[in-house]
């Protein structure tokens, strides 16, 4: 059978799981919040975009070239758009497209260039292949970084073509801090500011063609990056030139390609139109033709956005701080739950499995249902306890009971043993005094049937005790005490006894020693160990006490120097009337140890005699 994961374990998983599912939820709904933002800002911004890069005529070069590089490169590099723009004459011709890179500029010769004139209104533009460019950082702000240009090729009406362009960095002339009047030609010839190459293509010249050279102060740049393929209408596009070059030129026929594609919020195109109607010029995005209408040019823009791009890389900040919001919060509900839900959980299993005795953290649960699991177990364990005392007080009447006949044969035979020494002095120095012999020990003999008979009264007040202890008529207290100062106060009173004899004593008892048990009668075993200790410990030895704490039980031992036990009187030493041979001579009735050991055991504890090095020790434990 698979063993079942622990709480902490699975409570802990099952946290982080809820807490990235909640968090994804969020930020899914957050992101597609988003996403629908932007593409409802993409709508708004280029549903009539052709109508806003348009130009105004075809005779005007630099407003169609300008139109169709109309924030190209921008939309491709930094918003995840990407946008290419196209005019075409009235019969679909192509007149500009963004798709094919060129540079544009007003051109002036270098006779020009040396007068330091400024405007020649000669434009041309120049085709390129950018795998010839030298530099590519300079193309994203080509208008802003270019100062001046110098382009080498061959010139064909408003064609150039290039092989190879110079340009003069407008850092450079930045850093001459000038000020007053002045021409770009004047500061880059006067000042000698460098030339940097940024294309180069000599292919593009025929053997033995000559090349001109014509220079530019005022310059702009069409450059298209490479878009995404796309899918639209079932029909597969490789690009946005694709698309504009198949679908464009059927736009003047009126193929409802006028406005946005509502079936694809990623590719939004317009067109605008330049028509004359009764002598009068209009700019608008109506299909044409209709009835005494000319078309003279269309211009058609498109952009490509990727909405889900812009709104995940928008949201990338947040992404970083909810997980780390989301994270800190699941770790405090699992600090919370752990300590709250899980820990007493986890207590009450091993309180209840006896890997501990008693859960350690009674006060620290603030919920209450997890004080209400603890106080029941508190009163569970004391239930438990009492009811495992009452147990062993019932079993050990039982076992009494079943040897009751046998014990009563050897307590008649003990007692008639111990009583007949005592009641033969009495008799004897009784029956002298009644004869009147040896009138002068008189004092003496009274002296001694007095000893006798507190002996013999000692004995059966002992024998007394015994009997209801072994026959469990003894109802224990439940006191709680230092078992340490118990020991300290025992042997307090046998000082003088101790100091008679020579003896040395010695302590190992911890400051914590607390037990729950009847007090009186502990004091009594205690009393009945030390005396014993006492009795058989020779003049000048040494009695050592020590408490030691075991798997949740107290553990009294007191060592005392003297000959070792034998084997028999070791297993015998805690029953009634027994003495070892060599004590026989010595005084005590041999219930001390006994009755010792019927109040330990009615406590569910247990004695324990054993030689060790040097002496012997005796031992209890609850």
């Amino acid at each position: 059978m698979k063993k079942p994961h622990t709480t902490r374990r699975s409570v802990f998983w099952r946290l982080m799981i809820l807490g990235l599912a909640l968090w994804l939820l969020g930020m899914g709904c957050l992101t597609h919040a988003t996403i629908q933002t932007a593409k409802q800002r993409c709508r708004e911004d280029y549903q009539d975009r052709a109508q806003r890069i348009a130009p105004d005529s075809l005779d005007d070069l630099y407003e169609v070239w300008g139109a169709v590089g109309t924030d190209a490169w921008n939309h491709g590099t930094y918003e995840e758009r990407y946008a290419a723009n196209a005019v075409y004459d009235g019969s679909g011709n192509l007149v500009a497209c963004s798709w094919e890179p060129f540079f544009y500029f007003e051109v002036l010769t270098p006779a020009q260039w040396e007068q330091g004139e400024e405007r020649s209104q000669d434009l041309v533009r120049a085709f390129f292949d950018p795998a010839c460019l030298q530099e590519q950082d300079v193309l994203p702000n080509f208008h802003f970084d270019v100062f001046a240009l110098r382009a080498t090729g061959v010139r064909e009406g408003t064609d150039f073509r290039l092989s190879r362009l110079e340009y003069v960095a407008w850092d450079d002339y930045a850093d001459l801090h000038l000020s007053g009047s002045f021409t770009v030609s004047q500061l880059v010839e006067h000042y000698d500011l460098p030339w940097r190459l940024l294309y180069e293509n000599p292919d593009v010249l025929a053997p033995g063609e000559t090349a001109e050279v014509l220079y530019a102060d005022w310059t702009d740049i069409c450059y298209l990056p490479d878009s995404p393929g796309f899918t639209l209408n079932d029909t597969r596009y490789a690009s946005l030139a694709d698309f504009l070059a198949q679908e464009a030129p059927g736009l003047k026929d009126g193929m409802g390609f006028a406005s946005a594609d509502p079936s694809n919020d990623h590719l939004l195109y317009s067109v605008s139109y330049c028509y004359s109607a009764e002598g009068e010029t209009y700019f608008g995005s109506l299909c044409f033709p209709e009835d005494g209408q000319t078309l003279h040019y269309y211009t058609v823009s498109a952009v490509y956005a990727t909405p889900w791009k812009e709104a995940v890389r928008s949201l990338i900040p947040t992404y970083w701080k909810t997980a780390a919001a989301a994270l800190l919060l699941t770790l405090l509900l699992w600090r919370t739950l752990r300590r709250e839900v899980v820990a007493p959980v986890e207590e009450t299993a091993k309180c209840l499995s006896g890997e501990i005795t008693q859960p350690e953290t009674e006060t620290s649960w603030h919920w209450r249902e997890p004080q209400q699991i603890a106080q029941g177990l508190y009163r569970q364990r004391e239930a438990e306890k009492e009811d495992k005392l009452e147990i062993h007080r019932l079993e050990a009447a039982l076992d009494y009971a079943k040897s009751a006949e046998e014990g009563r044969r050897q307590l008649v035979s003990n007692l008639a043993h111990e009583l007949k020494t005592p009641l033969a002095v009495i008799h004897s120095y009784a029956e002298g005094l009644k004869e009147h012999i040896a009138e002068d020990k008189r004092e003496k003999y009274l002296s001694i049937l007095l000893s006798e008979t507190e002996r013999m009264d000692a004995m059966v007040l002992e024998m007394l005790d015994l009997s209801r202890l072994e026959a469990g008529k003894v109802k224990l207290a439940r006191d709680t005490f230092s078992l340490g100062d118990l020991a300290r106060e025992t042997f307090g009173r046998l000082e003088r006894a101790m100091e008679a004899k020579n003896l040395t004593l010695t302590w190992d008892i911890p400051e914590q020693s607390d037990v729950v048990a009847d007090e009186a009668r502990i004091a009594q075993v205690m009393e009945n160990f030390s005396t014993n200790a006492l009795k058989y410990t020779p003049p000048g030895g040494n009695i050592h006490a020590s408490i030691t704490l075991i798997q949740g039980m107290t553990r009294f031992s007191l060592t005392n120097t003297s000959p070792p036990l034998s084997s028999k009187a070791l297993a015998h030493v805690f029953d009634s009337f027994y003495r070892a041979d060599d004590a026989r001579a010595g005084h005590g009735t041999g219930l001390g140890l006994a009755i010792a050991r019927q109040i330990v055991e009615l406590h569910g504890g247990s004695c324990r005699a054993e030689n060790v090095p040097g002496g012997v020790r005796f031992s209890f434990q609850l």
